[in-house]
């Protein structure tokens, strides 16, 4: 007699830049291929998501159901009280947990969410807004896991590769670009008195066909990376990283890389000042003049220093091991088993 297999849900959205972008999809899945491996034979995994396209056709290539979330999915979908939940939307929503609630779901673990007074029990990994708050509860049912070290990122941040600053430099805007901060930042660069430069341009899954980015598809200085599946490569390649204040950031730190932020979203904010503090990271201004002053001034101070560069790595290595996903594995393993 075969047994039922019990099921594993995982709440994300991704879009275009408008309410999501696409960072807490490759998150969720970074979490689901772990979990696919592990517990397949006993489980069957779903995703539940708003319906943005693009997000959701990312989701899809792992071949699994995808649930929309919606006020149809709210009224009729019935979860199992031994069914567990999975969130990564900055949050879980109210309407969502009451449901849960309802259902009696009791195994519940979300991402980055501040209003824990929410739960009767559940695990919460606050690995990226700790920046904005450390969040504490007295309910002994609720066990909150908070720091840099909780970061998630792929395998392969735990290894480290020494800067060779040689005028190579790394530009990416997230997964979908909304502000065209890809182009403008490397014309800035093309602009500039910066010689021999040679500018690795990451096109996110979202970023739509006709971004002005690909009018530099031809310029020699420039090389348009899609679909990358290793972004870990090219920040060895580089010395210096021009950034959004998503995923990337934390990658660039913990690669020990020289570290430039352009905020693309207003909740950015709280781990981009962070990391400021730290002198780990320097953000760019909003005006494009005084942007373009910081980018050469750094990036000419970087190219003379070699000290400077060698003391950038080691601190920023310190503060982002690259081992976060190792911890989040054992808390993963332990939600799932018990």
């Amino acid at each position: 007699m075969t047994h039922k297999k019990k099921r594993i849900f995982l709440r994300v959205d991704g879009d275009h830049g408008i309410n999501s972008g696409l960072g807490h999809v490759y998150r969720s899945l970074r979490i689901y291929f772990f979990l696919k491996k592990k517990f397949n034979k006993s489980h069957d995994f779903y995703f539940i998501s708003k319906n943005y396209k693009v997000g959701i056709n990312i989701i899809k290539k792992t071949n699994e159901k995808v649930l929309i979330f919606n006020q149809n999915f709210l009224k009729n979908f019935i979860f199992n009280k031994d069914d567990k939940i999975i969130i990564d939307t900055l949050g879980v929503e109210k309407k969502l947990l009451i449901k849960l609630k309802f259902n009696d779901v009791k195994k519940i673990l979300s991402f980055d969410d501040l209003n824990n007074s929410l739960y009767k029990k559940a695990i919460i990994i606050n690995g990226i807004y700790f920046a904005k708050k450390i969040i504490k509860s007295k309910n002994k049912n609720i066990k909150i896991y908070q720091d840099p070290k909780y970061i998630l990122l792929d395998e392969e941040f735990k290894v480290k590769k020494k800067i060779n600053f040689n005028n190579k430099i790394l530009v990416t805007s997230g997964g979908a670009d909304k502000h065209n901060y890809l182009f403008s930042i490397s014309k800035i660069l093309l602009n500039s008195d910066l010689k021999n430069l040679k500018i690795y341009v990451l096109i996110g899954k979202g970023v739509k066909k006709d971004n002005p980015i690909f009018k530099l598809k031809n310029n020699k200085n420039v090389l348009l990376i899609k679909n990358a599946e290793r972004i870990k490569k090219y920040l060895d390649i580089c010395g210096f990283v021009i950034a959004s204040g998503g995923t990337v950031m934390f990658e660039a730190i913990a690669s020990g890389r020289v570290t430039m932020i352009k905020k693309t979203y207003q909740h950015q904010k709280y781990a981009i000042n962070y990391f400021k503090k730290l002198n780990l990271i320097s953000e760019l201004s909003e005006n494009k003049k005084k942007m373009k002053e910081q980018l050469i001034k750094k990036i000419k101070l970087i190219n003379q220093n070699t000290i400077l560069v060698d003391k950038i790595f080691k601190r920023n290595i310190q503060k982002i091991d690259g081992k976060g996903f190792d911890r989040i594995k054992k808390i993963l393993n332990n939600y799932i088993r018990l």
